[in-house]
């Protein structure tokens, strides 16, 4: 015979912490991106003339196709909003928000930097972050986020929690 009782609701376990990207934000970065590749250019130009000033619109047509290329990749594959709970990682990626559940049992090592004010966040699902002088390798599988299309606080406070989490997974030993 079964207990006909009701179960009691589950409540879902609420995200520590969590960011939602902006498409202003991601459009705002490519932008200035595409201003500093001209200015870059053009500061080429100046020093070599002869060399470079016929290449430049090829030059920046490449730069541009990749910014365009970059733009798509991430409005259908990237990840637009993340969130952290005490047992997993959340993505929810591109337009259709597909959501991904990672454990952070999953993570082996984690890596935080900043390259002219465009932070980055890689988490290692298996295998250790390689550094060697001049170098910083990320070898297999792994979750990669930048803060292109993020608030830049409150991308600081996930990221940092994040990675954190992966850490303190690692030294357990996974």
């Amino acid at each position: 015979m079964t207990d006909s009782a009701p179960l009691a609701p589950v409540a879902p376990t609420e995200p520590a912490i969590e960011i939602r990207a902006s498409l202003g934000s991601f459009a705002a970065v490519n932008a200035v991106a595409a201003l500093g590749g001209a200015a870059f250019l053009a500061a080429m130009i100046a020093l070599r003339p002869g060399i470079i000033g016929s290449a430049f619109p090829v030059m920046y047509g490449v730069f541009l196709l990749y910014l365009a290329l970059d733009t798509a990749y991430w409005l259908w594959r990237g990840v637009h909003r993340a969130a952290l709970d005490g047992e997993a990682l959340h993505l929810w990626r591109g337009r259709a928000l597909r959501h991904e559940r990672i454990p952070l049992g999953e993570f082996t090592d984690a890596h935080l930097h900043r390259r002219m004010g465009r932070r980055s966040l890689q988490l290692l699902r298996g295998g250790r972050v390689v550094r060697v002088p001049g170098a910083t390798f990320y070898p297999g599988r792994k979750v990669w986020i930048t803060s292109d299309a993020f608030d830049n606080a409150a991308f600081d406070r996930f990221a940092v929690a994040a990675s954190a989490a992966a850490m303190l997974n690692a030294k357990r030993g996974g």
